[in-house]
């Protein structure tokens, strides 16, 4: 095994309330002679630097000027670093909203130690912190039924439900509803939580769907009217197995209650990430079960919550691209290495718990907005014309949409970066007429 020294590089913006979790489950490294830890600070005003300065002074800390996004803010880190002529052997860019322990880290060092020269980064697998639901409810095919999660308890985050397992999979996990006390009325005791799903036959057919006997079912049509939704009558949560035939464009509600919480498993947020046949990036095993062997042989590169990349294939490839701010230029970084001849290795037993999108909101507008600019950039970067065109009718209705909102600070600087863009687009489309 060759000698590492990890620079495990922690981005962080008004990110306070991630950071003690972050730090205090960091603590076995505060004294690791492989590894140095640094908070990287995008300019925070939410008293981050000042509290990791005082409560963790093992932890250095390099803060920028202004809040420059993912990529180029670690550039900007590394940069004083690379001055100061310390001597790393790899990058670990590590973001602030996961719980780090000494397994992970040990088995990250060991790959990175005993990796060839071919290896240019190495990924773990990124777990949700909390743990999820995961079960399917019903087997049919998902271009005859259609799943909403329509209310949860506390635990809605962490509901991950599958339909029709064995012919292609529907996942629903955002709740329309966080809250609809009516559907624990009929409920006596305590329970771990609950959920409550409408399932659709959007087919001319009539579809005969088999619930499992821990659900509770409402056979009623359901109304648009809230009121009318969910008619259950009093029960202990158990019922036998019940075959519902659902009529055309009907709609039913089963609703789930989690009594014990040992049914609630671990999933997998991220295993390497890939690029789908619409040349976007996704998380690869998404929402599996953290006991299931993964198969990564179309990995294109690990995820930008945990990226440990060798030093020499960072300067080779000038580190990443500062014109992301947030989201695909972990995925860009990643098949510029990949072109320049390295390979990407996963690591499984490396499991790292994460709290996914804690730095954006994963249902905000500016989550939104941040992945459809990025992504029009990396597809105007590495995709070809017929989709990047695509993508930018897609940006245009987007920055359309928002200027119909009024006083939207937001529209102006939208319009601009349409132009601008445009005009790249519009050079490019003429280079490839030219065969350039």
């Amino acid at each position: 095994m060759s000698p590492v020294k990890i620079a495990i590089l922690v981005l962080n913006y008004n990110g306070l309330r991630h950071l003690r979790g972050l730090f205090d489950a960091a603590q076995f490294l505060r004294d690791e002679p492989t590894a140095v830890v640094v908070l990287v600070d995008n300019a925070s005003y939410d008293d981050s630097v000042r509290f990791v300065r005082e409560q963790y002074p093992w932890v250095k800390v390099v803060v920028n000027p202004s809040n420059l996004g993912w990529g180029e803010g670690y550039n900007a880190a590394i940069r004083p670093l690379v001055a100061a002529g310390e001597a790393f052997t790899h990058y670990l860019f590590l973001n602030n909203d996961v719980i780090p322990n000494r397994a992970w880290f040990e088995r990250l060092r060991d790959a990175a130690a005993t990796a060839g020269p071919e290896v240019g980064e190495i990924g773990c697998r990124a777990v949700f912190k909390e743990k999820f639901v995961r079960e399917v409810i019903c087997e049919a095919k998902p271009d005859s039924l259609s799943l909403m999660l329509l209310a949860a308890t506390n635990h809605s985050s962490s509901t991950a439900v599958e339909l029709g397992a064995n012919e292609g999979r529907l996942i629903c996990t955002q709740p329309r509803y966080t809250a609809l006390p009516r559907f624990t009325t009929p409920y006596h005791g305590p329970f771990h939580a609950w959920y409550a799903i409408e399932i659709y036959n959007k087919t001319e057919a009539a579809i005969d769907v088999t619930v499992p006997d821990n659900y509770v079912t409402s056979v009623e049509h359901v109304s648009d009217k809230l009121q009318k939704w969910l008619l259950l009558p009093a029960t202990d949560g158990k019922k036998n197995p019940t075959t519902i035939n659902l009529v055309p464009h009907q709609k039913v509600i089963v609703l789930r209650v989690i009594l014990d919480p040992s049914e609630l498993q671990q999933c997998i947020q991220n295993s390497g990430s890939s690029i789908n046949a619409r040349f976007e990036g996704y998380d690869m095993h998404c929402y599996e079960s953290v006991n299931t062997p993964q198969n990564h042989r179309d990995v294109v590169g690990a995820c930008g919550v945990c990226k440990l990349v060798k030093r020499e294939v960072y300067e080779e490839l000038g580190g990443f691209d500062p014109n992301y701010f947030m989201y695909y230029e972990d995925t860009d970084f990643s098949l510029r290495l990949r072109r320049s001849g390295y390979k990407v290795k996963i690591v499984e037993a490396a499991i790292l718990p994460h709290v996914h999108a804690g730095s954006s909101n994963a249902v905000s507008q500016f989550f939104e907005r941040q992945v459809l600019w990025s992504l029009l950039y990396f597809h105007y970067k590495n995709a070809g014309l017929f989709r990047r065109l695509v993508t930018l009718l897609k940006f245009i209705n987007r920055a359309r949409m928002e200027r119909r909102e009024e006083d939207n600070p937001l529209s102006r600087p939208m319009e601009l970066a349409l132009n601008k863009l445009g005009c790249h687009l519009g050079l490019s489309y003429f280079r490839y007429l030219r065969g350039q």
